[in-house]
């Protein structure tokens, strides 16, 4: 049964419990392999646990993002509460949130150390953080097994080095691996394993797949992949260039457009594909976007990998810039709090290229 066709999740609330009574589960687990894995780290020692969830760019920039932080505080509650060890139904699971509901209202100046971070910019930490960033435009795009999640940023220092990230642009859309395969399954009436199969086969050429990638090519679910790519470089751009103005702009984007790809599917030679060709199927260049950069976020030195490959660290970017503490990490501006330049006698003034997005040929 799909979960969207339960009746009960009509309630705003009842998704709220649910989605806080599985990460008080996530919490506990970590918890519990931190102090059985790393005991020396507690011994003699007072513990003070603190909580951070990493959220797209677009919802830390909108009203959602309150909801985020809500069910954080939530999860964190039943986390403490020997009850959430208990199983229930969605009844009595609704009742044991309301309870917690109303002791946070109450207990309104007890503050709760649980932290919201754009997931992007911890996606990225480990390469800001170190001296070989160079100060320019950014972007980035997390491809996970539900979502797409994009986002244009400038990286720059001021004064000592006090690290700062603008965002300009954000976007998240149900279009990770597993959801753009089932679309593409749905849309050419073909089983998601044949999608799956043809997507892994890319990396071998395999030419047994090449109707099969020319109807992917074609599809609805393809260019709305594209488009969410081509809306974030350009909206970016453009609003940088709003920003610092067009020649300072051109100067930070550099000779070729950075372009981070994340995730576990950013990792398949397919997707990196459909990204590096929407410069060119979207009239880029014309947009004055230089060539697209590919590149994975490098494995921080002196990070111990337990014996992982450290080709793997792409699946542990994000958790390992939630664990920077929010005081040593980069200051952050989001697009709503980024001013445009306006125009002066002083101002260099241009005509702002047109904003291509696709040649569609419709």
């Amino acid at each position: 049964m799909r979960l969207e066709k339960i009746p009960e999740l009509d309630e705003p609330e009842t998704v709220e419990h649910i989605c806080a009574y599985y990460l008080s589960h996530v919490i506990k687990r970590s918890q519990d392999w931190i102090q059985q894995h790393s005991a020396d780290l507690f011994k003699n020692q007072t513990v003070h646990w603190s909580l951070n969830v990493g959220v797209p760019v677009e919802y830390c920039d909108s009203p959602a993002l309150e909801r985020f932080e809500r069910v954080l505080r939530l999860a964190w509650l039943m986390a403490n509460t020997p009850s959430s060890e208990r199983s229930f139904n969605l009844s009595e699971l609704n009742q044991f949130g309301s309870f917690l509901r109303e002791w946070l209202q109450q207990n309104l100046e007890q503050a709760l150390d649980c932290f919201t971070t754009p997931e992007i910019s911890a996606a990225v930490w480990s390469f800001l953080s170190s001296r070989e960033a160079q100060e320019k435009f950014y972007t980035f795009f997390d491809v996970g097994e539900g979502t797409l999640d994009g986002a244009a940023f400038r990286f720059w220092r001021e004064n000592d080095g006090d690290r700062k990230v603008d965002f300009f642009a954000g976007a998240v859309r149900s279009l990770g691996v597993t959801a753009f395969t089932q679309q593409l399954a749905s849309e050419l009436a073909v089983s998601s394993n044949e999608v799956c199969d043809a997507l892994r086969a890319w990396r071998h050429a395999d030419h047994n797949h090449e109707e099969i990638y020319s109807q992917i090519k074609k599809s609805r679910t393809y260019l709305r992949f594209q488009r969410l790519i081509a809306a974030v470089v350009i909206v970016g751009k453009n609003k940088q260039q709003d920003n610092l103005g067009r020649l300072l702009s051109q100067e930070k984007l550099g000779q070729n457009l950075e372009v981070f790809l994340g995730g576990g599917g950013g990792q398949n030679l397919f997707i990196q594909n459909i990204v590096q060709s929407t410069h060119e199927d979207f009239q880029h260049e014309r947009a004055g976007v230089p060539k697209y950069k590919m590149q994975s976020v490098p494995k921080p030195k002196g990070l111990e990998m337990n014996g992982l490959n450290t080709q793997e660290f792409h699946r542990f970017s994000v958790a390992y810039g939630l664990c920077t503490p929010q005081w040593e990490g980069p200051e952050i501006r989001l697009p709503s709090q980024i001013e445009t330049q306006d125009d002066d006698d002083d101002a260099v003034v241009v005509n702002k290229p047109e904003k291509y997005f696709a040649d569609t040929k419709d």
